[in-house]
């Protein structure tokens, strides 16, 4: 893609080409900093104001399908902010982190990235499916699979874009008995 492509307001791009291609590369590149374990230049991808949760999924009947995952407050895996994300986050970087030594080999998969403008310009609303791979020492860990809805901030300069809000909504509704101890 060459500049001549390129829209010249950096405030708010329209869905098209460039738009979609721009925020895959966002995603892959997230992705890459999590499976290479660069957590504090992930954690800079983060908003100040970062709400990041993935709430508890129940088996439900068609007709209760809109109560299949439980509100925050009432059931979530995790629902976490900038300062939570921190100490995670500086908890992965020490040698004194148990759950991580010797640290996960991680493989995250993100497809299907669709793109919804928002009424606040520079901000989009993306949904994306992922699969997350995990193996450690010998073991190997079940395949987790879902999807996401990222709101995201454009910025004019790197990284491009700030994750404002991540609602991770995994398939399972039971999680491995090893936990997940790093970022979806």
């Amino acid at each position: 893609m060459n500049e001549l492509d390129r829209p010249s307001d950096r405030d708010q791009l329209p869905l098209g080409p460039f738009l979609q291609w721009e925020i895959e590369q966002f995603l892959y590149d997230e992705a890459g900093l999590l499976d290479e374990r660069r957590f504090e230049e992930w954690a800079s991808l983060l908003a100040p104001e970062i709400r990041y949760v993935m709430r508890a999924r129940s088996n439900r009947l068609r007709s209760e399908l809109e109560h299949e995952f439980a509100p925050p407050t009432q059931g979530a895996h995790f629902d976490e902010v900038a300062d939570t994300i921190a100490i995670r986050v500086k908890k992965l970087s020490i040698d004194r982190s148990w759950s991580e030594d010797p640290p996960s080999r991680t493989r995250h998969v993100v497809t299907n990235v669709r793109i919804l403008e928002t009424d606040k310009p520079g901000e989009y609303l993306v949904h994306s499916n992922i699969e997350f791979h995990r193996s450690r020492i010998d073991g190997e860990y079940p395949l987790l699979i879902g999807r996401r809805e990222d709101l995201l901030r454009r910025l004019n300069g790197p990284p491009g874009y700030l994750i404002v809000r991540r609602e991770v909504y995994l398939d399972h509704t039971v999680l491995p008995r090893f936990g997940i101890t790093t970022f979806l």
